[in-house]
């Protein structure tokens, strides 16, 4: 029950918490948990953070609802000898369906001793750096990949509507997690839109894993 850290995941979490609680946000010290938590404060597993709930009187918990100087930095938290991985909150499912593993006191993922590495590429902090910045279509197609998707042909299609799109080793029939076509060539599918900040759905029927998108440094 670390206070929530830098990156983007936690920052995706915290808005969910805000959003679907209504809730003020609170940047809790670990010292200081068991007392924000006596005076109120809940804590949402999902999003890794601390709130006040809806309807309760904020002023309490003032001292926590800004970022304190003396947080201790992120970094200092993580484990020697471990890979860490850059993960988004909404595509957080697919990295541990990866073989990535969560860190509790570094609030990171990291990779795991039976990871599929390929597949974890796209989470290396310096995967940004490492080459071109890749067009929202480009990043698109990896997240596809990395769900396990066979991208060919037109896909994808950038244009906010569902198509369905084909998996690794799909096979008739055979679908886990929700009802889908019996066609091996939409075992899953997407939903990607270009308007604003890049964004998309993917779900494979034949693993039940899905994942929210959303694009970072991209060329439109």
């Amino acid at each position: 029950m670390n206070p929530p850290n830098r990156s983007e995941y936690a920052a995706d979490g915290a808005a969910q918490v805000q959003e679907t609680q209504r809730a003020i946000l609170l940047w809790v010290p670990f010292a200081h948990k068991d007392q924000a938590k006596a005076l109120g404060a809940k804590w949402d597993r999902q999003a890794h953070a601390w709130y006040v709930p809806a309807g309760m009187d904020a002023a309490p918990f003032a001292q926590w609802t800004q970022r304190q100087a003396e947080e201790p930095a992120h970094e200092t938290q993580r484990q020697p000898g471990r890979e860490y991985l850059d993960v988004p909150y909404g595509e957080r499912k697919a990295a541990k369906a990866a073989g990535a593993v969560w860190d509790p006191l570094a609030r990171c993922w990291f990779v795991g001793p039976h990871c599929d590495r390929h597949k974890l590429a796209r989470w290396q902090p310096d995967q940004a750096a490492a080459g071109e910045v890749p067009t929202a279509r480009e990043a698109f197609a990896a997240a596809l990949r990395a769900m396990g998707c066979v991208v060919s042909g037109e896909h994808p299609l950038m244009d906010g509507e569902r198509h369905g799109i084909g998996v690794e080793g799909a096979v008739h029939g055979m679908h886990i997690g929700a009802a889908a076509p019996d066609d091996a060539d939409e075992a899953a599918f997407y939903v990607a839109h270009l308007e604003g900040r890049p964004h998309g759905y993917i779900r494979n029927f034949r693993t039940g894993i899905d994942m929210q998108w959303k694009a970072r440094a991209v060329v439109l």
